[in-house]
């Protein structure tokens, strides 16, 4: 369960402003060239560790800002209002970061977390393959035990960053007799030797976010690149997606915002008739069904 919120109203105001000034400074004047050049924006999402706006709910000791669902919910909602494809990078570290503080080590915390939020390690969430979509119980990439490590064989596809990203969460078969209880996931260094990417995709939307396939032919891993306890890979990834729904829920209000926004203002520049649109009282109506639901 996440928890309810907690803070004063005037501190959810100040964190709606603060991620509302940058999308409306940085990201919207951006972002038609970021969707038609498919170009990876790295020196927006600099400035936005920079600014704070990587792991809302990470605890401030880890780097984050310590905050709540709902501080998170406003983040990704005005983040999406300028350019949904950095709301999703926002996303993707709040998943990532909610990992490392649930069941990483204080090791891999040190090592990864604070680099993460800065926006100076990329890192990439590997669940999907060919056949384990929505299944997850589906996955055939397997970790097996060699001598104080593990080898990691297999593929994954649609991987949101898999074509920039430093170190992969990925989720493998350790036990395929235990089902979805022999899944377990690990930490890997996306330049290590036998990780090979596939192109990057071209999409429909969201062009900037970088999508495509990883590879793995016999990569060595060391003992601590497990996360957590073996065997529990699939609760862990599946924990942490309650607080994924609630991003990408805020993420799609971005988007209907941004779209009312823009109707609004065209309505008030159009003119038919001698007059602007808006005027007109039918396009008012549906003006106000898309404020009502937005």
């Amino acid at each position: 369960m996440l928890p309810l919120p907690k803070n004063e109203t005037a501190v959810y105001r100040q964190i709606q402003e603060t991620a509302r000034r940058f999308a409306d400074a940085v990201i919207r004047p951006a972002a038609e060239a970021l969707d038609r050049e498919e170009r990876f924006p790295r020196d927006i999402y600099a400035q936005m560790g920079e600014l704070g706006l990587f792991g809302i709910m990470v605890p401030d000791d880890g780097g984050g800002a310590g905050l709540d669902a709902l501080a998170y919910a406003i983040v990704m909602e005005e983040l999406s209002r300028g350019y949904a494809s950095v709301a999703d990078q926002c996303g993707l570290v709040e998943l990532i970061g909610t990992l490392l503080v649930r069941y990483g080590s204080k090791a891999q915390r040190g090592r990864l977390l604070r680099d993460m939020l800065r926006a100076e390690t990329l890192v990439a969430y590997c669940i999907s393959e060919a056949e384990a979509g929505s299944d997850v119980a589906g996955v055939k990439t397997t970790a097996v035990r060699d001598g104080g490590g593990w080898v990691l064989n297999g593929g994954k596809l649609w991987i949101h960053n898999a074509p920039v990203a430093d170190v992969g969460f990925v989720l493998a078969r350790t036990d395929p007799a235990a089902g979805h209880r022999g899944m377990s996931i690990f930490i890997v260094d996306l330049n290590a030797p036998g990780v090979a990417r596939g192109p990057k995709e071209h999409k429909m939307g969201q062009r900037a976010s970088q999508v495509g396939a990883l590879t793995f032919d016999d990569v060595r891993l060391d003992a601590d690149a497990l996360l957590g306890t073996e065997g529990r890979g699939f609760h862990m990834m599946m924990s942490v997606l309650e607080k994924g729904r609630v991003g990408i829920a805020a993420l799609a209000v971005g988007i209907a915002q941004a779209g009312l926004e823009a109707a609004l203002a065209y309505a008030k520049e159009r003119r038919q008739f001698g007059k602007p649109i808006i005027d007109n009282q039918g396009l008012q109506w549906i003006l106000a069904d898309m404020a009502t639901q937005t």
